[in-house]
Protein backbone atom coordinates (compact mmCIF):
# COMPACT_ATOMS: atom_id res chain seq x y z
CA UNK A 1 0.00 0.00 0.00
CA UNK A 2 2.97 2.32 0.78
CA UNK A 3 4.71 1.72 -2.36
CA UNK A 4 1.66 2.36 -4.65
CA UNK A 5 1.34 6.08 -2.30
CA UNK A 6 4.54 6.95 -2.62
CA UNK A 7 4.26 6.24 -6.67
CA UNK A 8 0.79 8.37 -6.43
CA UNK A 9 2.54 11.37 -4.67
CA UNK A 10 5.86 10.90 -6.66
CA UNK A 11 3.65 11.35 -9.92
CA UNK A 12 1.83 14.19 -8.76
CA UNK A 13 5.23 16.21 -7.86
CA UNK A 14 6.32 15.59 -11.46
CA UNK A 15 3.31 16.53 -13.13
CA UNK A 16 3.33 19.90 -10.68
CA UNK A 17 7.39 20.50 -11.56
CA UNK A 18 6.76 19.79 -14.91
CA UNK A 19 3.94 22.67 -15.32
CA UNK A 20 5.77 25.01 -12.55
CA UNK A 21 8.94 24.54 -14.83
CA UNK A 22 7.15 25.06 -18.32
CA UNK A 23 5.38 28.27 -17.00
CA UNK A 24 8.61 29.84 -15.71
CA UNK A 25 10.90 28.71 -18.70
CA UNK A 26 12.25 31.27 -21.42
CA UNK A 27 12.32 27.61 -24.15
CA UNK A 28 10.40 24.72 -23.98
CA UNK A 29 11.21 22.10 -26.66
CA UNK A 30 9.04 18.90 -27.15
CA UNK A 31 11.52 17.14 -29.78
CA UNK A 32 12.54 13.95 -28.32
CA UNK A 33 10.66 14.40 -25.51
CA UNK A 34 10.00 17.28 -22.63
CA UNK A 35 12.96 19.84 -22.48
CA UNK A 36 12.74 23.15 -20.47
CA UNK A 37 15.50 25.76 -20.31
CA UNK A 38 15.71 28.81 -17.74
CA UNK A 39 16.20 32.58 -19.07
CA UNK A 40 19.11 31.95 -18.01
CA UNK A 41 19.88 28.78 -19.65
CA UNK A 42 22.12 28.05 -16.27
CA UNK A 43 18.69 25.97 -15.57
CA UNK A 44 17.62 23.04 -17.51
CA UNK A 45 14.81 19.74 -16.65
CA UNK A 46 13.88 17.23 -19.61
CA UNK A 47 11.68 14.11 -18.93
CA UNK A 48 11.17 11.14 -20.71
CA UNK A 49 10.31 7.44 -20.18
CA UNK A 50 9.40 4.12 -21.52
CA UNK A 51 6.66 1.59 -20.89
CA UNK A 52 7.66 -1.90 -21.87
CA UNK A 53 4.44 -4.20 -21.93
CA UNK A 54 5.63 -8.28 -22.88
CA UNK A 55 4.10 -11.73 -23.18
CA UNK A 56 5.25 -15.08 -23.34
CA UNK A 57 4.00 -18.46 -24.27
CA UNK A 58 6.21 -21.88 -22.94
CA UNK A 59 6.51 -24.99 -24.71
CA UNK A 60 7.57 -26.68 -20.98
CA UNK A 61 9.98 -29.39 -20.28
CA UNK A 62 11.16 -30.69 -16.74
CA UNK A 63 10.80 -26.68 -14.88
CA UNK A 64 6.64 -25.17 -14.93
CA UNK A 65 7.14 -21.85 -16.56
CA UNK A 66 4.03 -20.25 -16.11
CA UNK A 67 2.50 -18.32 -19.65
CA UNK A 68 1.45 -14.54 -19.71
CA UNK A 69 2.52 -10.77 -19.31
CA UNK A 70 3.89 -8.35 -17.47
CA UNK A 71 5.16 -4.58 -18.05
CA UNK A 72 8.62 -5.52 -18.04
CA UNK A 73 9.74 -1.61 -17.55
CA UNK A 74 7.70 1.53 -16.59
CA UNK A 75 10.32 4.03 -16.55
CA UNK A 76 10.34 7.78 -16.00
CA UNK A 77 13.71 9.92 -16.43
CA UNK A 78 14.19 13.08 -15.06
CA UNK A 79 17.22 15.10 -16.19
CA UNK A 80 18.71 18.24 -16.93
CA UNK A 81 21.60 20.71 -15.47
CA UNK A 82 21.91 23.91 -12.85
CA UNK A 83 24.85 25.86 -12.82
CA UNK A 84 26.86 23.73 -13.85
CA UNK A 85 25.97 20.21 -12.64
CA UNK A 86 24.03 17.55 -14.30
CA UNK A 87 21.69 15.46 -12.37
CA UNK A 88 19.45 12.34 -13.26
CA UNK A 89 16.91 10.31 -11.92
CA UNK A 90 15.15 7.53 -12.93
CA UNK A 91 13.22 5.10 -10.81
CA UNK A 92 11.03 2.14 -12.52
CA UNK A 93 7.76 1.36 -10.69
CA UNK A 94 7.31 -2.51 -13.02
CA UNK A 95 6.14 -5.51 -10.78
CA UNK A 96 3.90 -3.26 -8.34
CA UNK A 97 6.78 -1.46 -6.96
CA UNK A 98 8.83 1.14 -6.89
CA UNK A 99 12.97 0.67 -7.72
CA UNK A 100 15.59 3.30 -8.91
CA UNK A 101 17.91 2.35 -11.79
CA UNK A 102 19.73 5.65 -12.09
CA UNK A 103 19.80 8.61 -9.71
CA UNK A 104 22.86 10.74 -9.99
CA UNK A 105 24.53 13.62 -10.26
CA UNK A 106 27.56 14.53 -12.79
CA UNK A 107 30.38 17.65 -13.54
CA UNK A 108 32.30 17.67 -16.79
CA UNK A 109 35.83 17.66 -15.98
CA UNK A 110 37.14 18.47 -19.50
CA UNK A 111 39.63 16.19 -21.21
CA UNK A 112 39.45 13.49 -18.70
CA UNK A 113 36.07 13.42 -18.91
CA UNK A 114 32.66 13.70 -16.81
CA UNK A 115 32.24 12.86 -13.05
CA UNK A 116 29.97 10.95 -11.87
CA UNK A 117 28.21 10.79 -8.40
CA UNK A 118 25.32 8.21 -7.36
CA UNK A 119 23.86 5.11 -8.62
CA UNK A 120 24.60 4.37 -12.40
CA UNK A 121 25.41 1.24 -14.43
CA UNK A 122 29.32 0.41 -13.93
CA UNK A 123 31.57 0.21 -17.01
CA UNK A 124 31.13 -3.33 -17.54
CA UNK A 125 29.51 -5.08 -20.87
CA UNK A 126 28.63 -3.81 -24.24
CA UNK A 127 25.22 -5.25 -24.20
CA UNK A 128 24.83 -3.78 -20.28
CA UNK A 129 25.54 -0.54 -20.91
CA UNK A 130 22.97 -0.91 -24.45
CA UNK A 131 19.88 0.99 -23.47
CA UNK A 132 16.89 -1.25 -23.26
CA UNK A 133 15.41 0.61 -25.93
CA UNK A 134 17.70 -0.14 -28.34
CA UNK A 135 19.08 -3.96 -27.80
CA UNK A 136 17.99 -6.31 -30.55
CA UNK A 137 17.03 -9.01 -28.61
CA UNK A 138 14.32 -8.85 -26.26
CA UNK A 139 16.31 -9.79 -23.49
CA UNK A 140 20.31 -8.96 -22.80
CA UNK A 141 22.95 -12.45 -23.33
CA UNK A 142 23.64 -14.36 -19.81
CA UNK A 143 27.03 -12.33 -20.24
CA UNK A 144 25.23 -9.34 -18.95
CA UNK A 145 24.47 -11.48 -15.28
CA UNK A 146 28.19 -11.26 -14.55
CA UNK A 147 28.09 -7.51 -14.79
CA UNK A 148 27.54 -5.15 -11.64
CA UNK A 149 24.91 -3.41 -13.29
CA UNK A 150 23.38 -0.37 -11.65
CA UNK A 151 25.23 -0.08 -8.09
CA UNK A 152 26.40 3.24 -6.35
CA UNK A 153 29.53 4.63 -6.33
CA UNK A 154 31.51 7.06 -7.88
CA UNK A 155 33.00 7.26 -12.31
CA UNK A 156 35.13 8.88 -14.72
CA UNK A 157 33.71 8.87 -17.91
CA UNK A 158 34.99 9.74 -21.03
CA UNK A 159 36.01 10.04 -25.49
CA UNK A 160 38.62 11.09 -26.98
CA UNK A 161 39.02 10.20 -30.89
CA UNK A 162 37.96 6.66 -31.62
CA UNK A 163 38.42 5.56 -27.36
CA UNK A 164 36.23 5.93 -25.11
CA UNK A 165 36.45 4.95 -22.00
CA UNK A 166 35.28 4.98 -18.27
CA UNK A 167 36.33 3.93 -14.52
CA UNK A 168 34.42 3.20 -11.21
CA UNK A 169 34.40 2.17 -7.90
CA UNK A 170 31.59 1.32 -5.97
CA UNK A 171 29.31 -0.34 -3.46
CA UNK A 172 27.68 -4.11 -4.50
CA UNK A 173 24.61 -5.03 -3.23
CA UNK A 174 23.25 -8.14 -3.73
CA UNK A 175 21.70 -9.64 -7.35
CA UNK A 176 18.35 -10.33 -5.66
CA UNK A 177 18.67 -8.26 -2.51
CA UNK A 178 18.50 -4.33 -1.51
CA UNK A 179 21.72 -4.40 1.25
CA UNK A 180 25.32 -3.31 0.88
CA UNK A 181 27.44 -6.13 0.36
CA UNK A 182 30.71 -5.26 -0.44
CA UNK A 183 32.78 -2.92 -2.36
CA UNK A 184 33.98 -3.33 -6.30
CA UNK A 185 36.32 -1.41 -8.36
CA UNK A 186 36.67 -1.79 -12.58
CA UNK A 187 36.87 0.01 -15.96
CA UNK A 188 36.02 -0.45 -19.40
CA UNK A 189 38.38 0.74 -22.66
CA UNK A 190 36.35 0.99 -26.18
CA UNK A 191 38.10 1.84 -29.63
CA UNK A 192 35.57 2.24 -32.92
CA UNK A 193 39.08 2.02 -35.34
CA UNK A 194 36.08 2.59 -38.03
CA UNK A 195 33.20 4.18 -37.53
CA UNK A 196 31.90 5.85 -41.08
CA UNK A 197 28.15 6.53 -42.02
CA UNK A 198 28.02 2.99 -43.71
CA UNK A 199 30.29 0.84 -41.27
CA UNK A 200 31.54 0.68 -37.76
CA UNK A 201 33.82 -1.58 -35.97
CA UNK A 202 34.05 -1.72 -32.47
CA UNK A 203 36.18 -3.27 -29.54
CA UNK A 204 36.27 -3.02 -25.96
CA UNK A 205 37.62 -4.97 -22.95
CA UNK A 206 36.59 -4.31 -19.36
CA UNK A 207 37.44 -5.81 -16.17
CA UNK A 208 36.26 -6.11 -12.44
CA UNK A 209 37.45 -6.67 -8.97
CA UNK A 210 34.97 -7.06 -5.85
CA UNK A 211 34.74 -8.31 -2.64
CA UNK A 212 31.64 -9.48 -1.00
CA UNK A 213 30.74 -9.19 2.65
CA UNK A 214 31.41 -11.74 4.76
CA UNK A 215 27.63 -12.12 6.40
CA UNK A 216 25.54 -15.13 5.77
CA UNK A 217 22.43 -12.80 6.24
CA UNK A 218 20.42 -15.26 3.21
CA UNK A 219 19.50 -14.20 0.51
CA UNK A 220 21.36 -10.80 0.96
CA UNK A 221 25.03 -11.84 1.51
CA UNK A 222 26.05 -14.13 -0.97
CA UNK A 223 28.03 -14.15 -4.49
CA UNK A 224 25.33 -15.87 -6.75
CA UNK A 225 24.67 -15.05 -10.68
CA UNK A 226 21.64 -16.61 -12.50
CA UNK A 227 20.32 -16.82 -15.66
CA UNK A 228 16.90 -17.22 -17.20
CA UNK A 229 17.02 -19.20 -20.02
CA UNK A 230 13.92 -18.65 -21.88
CA UNK A 231 13.03 -14.83 -21.57
CA UNK A 232 12.68 -13.10 -18.61
CA UNK A 233 9.33 -15.05 -17.68
CA UNK A 234 11.16 -18.32 -17.44
CA UNK A 235 11.36 -17.97 -14.05
CA UNK A 236 10.72 -21.78 -13.36
CA UNK A 237 13.57 -22.40 -15.37
CA UNK A 238 16.24 -19.37 -13.66
CA UNK A 239 19.46 -21.58 -13.33
CA UNK A 240 22.00 -20.64 -11.01
CA UNK A 241 25.48 -20.56 -12.36
CA UNK A 242 27.21 -20.08 -9.05
CA UNK A 243 26.08 -20.08 -5.40
CA UNK A 244 28.77 -19.45 -2.82
CA UNK A 245 27.53 -18.90 0.39
CA UNK A 246 29.52 -19.78 3.34
CA UNK A 247 29.79 -17.12 5.63
CA UNK A 248 32.90 -15.05 4.49
CA UNK A 249 34.06 -12.88 2.45
CA UNK A 250 34.51 -13.75 -1.65
CA UNK A 251 36.93 -11.86 -3.58
CA UNK A 252 35.83 -12.16 -7.38
CA UNK A 253 37.64 -11.24 -10.47
CA UNK A 254 35.76 -10.40 -14.00
CA UNK A 255 36.78 -9.86 -17.50
CA UNK A 256 34.94 -9.19 -20.37
CA UNK A 257 36.06 -8.83 -24.40
CA UNK A 258 34.17 -7.39 -27.03
CA UNK A 259 33.65 -7.17 -30.75
CA UNK A 260 31.00 -5.58 -33.08
CA UNK A 261 30.59 -4.33 -36.62
CA UNK A 262 28.17 -2.97 -39.10
CA UNK A 263 27.84 -2.65 -42.51
CA UNK A 264 25.27 -0.96 -43.91
CA UNK A 265 22.15 -3.01 -43.24
CA UNK A 266 24.09 -6.26 -41.14
CA UNK A 267 25.58 -5.83 -37.71
CA UNK A 268 26.94 -8.65 -35.64
CA UNK A 269 28.19 -8.61 -32.08
CA UNK A 270 30.03 -11.39 -29.77
CA UNK A 271 30.93 -10.72 -26.17
CA UNK A 272 32.90 -13.14 -23.58
CA UNK A 273 32.55 -12.44 -19.76
CA UNK A 274 34.18 -14.65 -17.32
CA UNK A 275 34.52 -14.81 -13.21
CA UNK A 276 36.20 -16.41 -11.48
CA UNK A 277 34.91 -16.45 -7.40
CA UNK A 278 36.70 -17.78 -4.00
CA UNK A 279 35.81 -17.11 -0.34
CA UNK A 280 38.91 -19.00 1.29
CA UNK A 281 36.75 -22.53 1.26
CA UNK A 282 34.81 -22.93 -2.16
CA UNK A 283 35.63 -21.64 -5.56
CA UNK A 284 33.53 -21.38 -8.54
CA UNK A 285 34.04 -19.78 -12.17
CA UNK A 286 31.45 -18.96 -14.76
CA UNK A 287 32.45 -18.49 -18.53
CA UNK A 288 29.66 -16.64 -20.74
CA UNK A 289 29.96 -15.85 -24.68
CA UNK A 290 26.72 -15.03 -27.35
CA UNK A 291 27.15 -14.28 -30.89
CA UNK A 292 24.41 -12.27 -32.71
CA UNK A 293 23.59 -10.94 -35.55
CA UNK A 294 20.96 -8.87 -37.30
CA UNK A 295 20.13 -7.46 -40.75
CA UNK A 296 17.32 -4.22 -41.64
CA UNK A 297 15.66 -5.68 -45.07
CA UNK A 298 14.43 -2.12 -45.01
CA UNK A 299 17.87 -1.04 -45.57
CA UNK A 300 18.74 1.35 -42.25
CA UNK A 301 21.45 0.39 -40.02
CA UNK A 302 21.97 0.49 -36.55
CA UNK A 303 23.58 3.71 -35.21
CA UNK A 304 26.91 3.79 -32.91
CA UNK A 305 27.09 6.23 -30.25
CA UNK A 306 30.99 6.90 -29.76
CA UNK A 307 30.72 8.88 -27.28
CA UNK A 308 30.18 5.62 -24.56
CA UNK A 309 31.11 2.84 -27.06
CA UNK A 310 27.87 1.39 -27.60
CA UNK A 311 25.24 0.66 -30.40
CA UNK A 312 22.06 2.51 -30.84
CA UNK A 313 18.94 1.76 -32.51
CA UNK A 314 16.70 1.54 -35.75
CA UNK A 315 15.82 4.64 -36.48
CA UNK A 316 12.70 3.95 -39.45
CA UNK A 317 13.24 5.99 -42.62
CA UNK A 318 9.68 5.96 -44.43
CA UNK A 319 6.25 5.82 -43.50
CA UNK A 320 5.57 2.32 -42.84
CA UNK A 321 8.73 1.99 -40.75
CA UNK A 322 11.76 -0.55 -40.17
CA UNK A 323 11.71 -4.42 -40.24
CA UNK A 324 14.86 -6.16 -38.52
CA UNK A 325 15.41 -10.06 -38.42
CA UNK A 326 17.75 -10.90 -34.97
CA UNK A 327 19.51 -14.10 -34.19
CA UNK A 328 21.59 -14.92 -31.24
CA UNK A 329 23.48 -17.84 -29.88
CA UNK A 330 24.08 -18.00 -26.12
CA UNK A 331 26.60 -20.14 -23.83
CA UNK A 332 27.37 -19.67 -20.09
CA UNK A 333 28.53 -22.74 -17.70
CA UNK A 334 29.39 -22.82 -13.95
CA UNK A 335 31.07 -24.93 -11.97
CA UNK A 336 31.84 -25.06 -8.03
CA UNK A 337 33.79 -26.96 -5.66
CA UNK A 338 35.38 -27.41 -2.21
CA UNK A 339 39.30 -26.31 -2.18
CA UNK A 340 40.92 -28.61 -3.51
CA UNK A 341 37.65 -30.80 -3.61
CA UNK A 342 35.67 -32.19 -6.40
CA UNK A 343 33.19 -30.30 -8.02
CA UNK A 344 30.15 -29.87 -6.30
CA UNK A 345 27.84 -28.01 -9.37
CA UNK A 346 28.50 -27.79 -13.15
CA UNK A 347 25.58 -26.51 -14.92
CA UNK A 348 25.20 -25.62 -18.78
CA UNK A 349 23.16 -23.38 -20.02
CA UNK A 350 22.78 -23.24 -24.10
CA UNK A 351 20.00 -21.21 -25.77
CA UNK A 352 19.24 -20.06 -29.27
CA UNK A 353 17.06 -16.84 -30.26
CA UNK A 354 15.49 -16.23 -33.40
CA UNK A 355 13.55 -12.91 -33.81
CA UNK A 356 11.69 -9.94 -35.77
CA UNK A 357 11.39 -6.61 -34.90
CA UNK A 358 9.06 -3.45 -36.59
CA UNK A 359 10.27 -0.30 -35.84
CA UNK A 360 6.57 1.35 -36.35
CA UNK A 361 8.28 4.73 -35.71
CA UNK A 362 11.21 6.32 -33.57
CA UNK A 363 9.69 5.70 -30.59
CA UNK A 364 7.53 2.65 -31.12
CA UNK A 365 8.37 -0.40 -31.53
CA UNK A 366 7.19 -4.38 -32.01
CA UNK A 367 9.38 -7.42 -31.02
CA UNK A 368 8.70 -11.47 -31.83
CA UNK A 369 11.49 -13.87 -30.69
CA UNK A 370 11.49 -17.35 -30.48
CA UNK A 371 13.77 -19.37 -27.85
CA UNK A 372 15.00 -22.72 -27.55
CA UNK A 373 16.80 -23.43 -24.46
CA UNK A 374 18.61 -26.50 -23.15
CA UNK A 375 19.94 -26.65 -19.35
CA UNK A 376 22.36 -29.37 -18.47
CA UNK A 377 24.70 -30.65 -15.53
CA UNK A 378 24.22 -31.45 -11.67
CA UNK A 379 24.10 -29.15 -8.69
CA UNK A 380 25.22 -31.19 -5.60
CA UNK A 381 24.32 -34.27 -6.87
CA UNK A 382 21.12 -33.13 -8.39
CA UNK A 383 21.12 -33.69 -11.96
CA UNK A 384 19.93 -30.53 -14.08
CA UNK A 385 18.18 -31.20 -17.78
CA UNK A 386 15.56 -29.08 -18.57
CA UNK A 387 14.90 -27.84 -22.34
CA UNK A 388 12.13 -25.31 -22.41
CA UNK A 389 11.28 -23.21 -25.52
CA UNK A 390 8.83 -20.13 -25.79
CA UNK A 391 7.85 -17.15 -28.51
CA UNK A 392 8.19 -14.43 -26.50
CA UNK A 393 6.61 -10.78 -27.69
CA UNK A 394 7.26 -6.93 -26.46
CA UNK A 395 5.20 -3.91 -27.41
CA UNK A 396 7.60 -0.91 -26.67
CA UNK A 397 7.12 3.20 -26.34
CA UNK A 398 9.87 5.11 -25.40
CA UNK A 399 9.89 9.14 -25.64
Amino acid sequence: MYKKIFSGLMLAALGLSVQTAAQAADEVITVGGLTVKGASKELSFSIGGRVQWDFAAFDNDTADNVSGSEFRRIRIALKGSAYGWGYKIQPDFADDAVTMKDVYITRKLGAPGTLYLGQFKQPFGMDELTSSNEITIQERASATSIAASHQMGVGLFGNQGMFSWGVSAYNLDDNDGDTTNGTGFGGRLTAAPINSRDNTLHFGLAVAQESYGNSSNGDNERFRLRTRPAGHLSDASRTALIDINNGQRTDVTKLGVEAAGVMGPFSLQAEYATAEADDASEEGTVNSYYLAGSFVITGERRSYKDKNGVFGGVKPNGPNGAWELVARMDFAEGDQNPLGGATSADVEVDSLTLGVTWYANPNTRVMLSYWDAEITGQQNGTVVDDRPSAITGRVQFNF
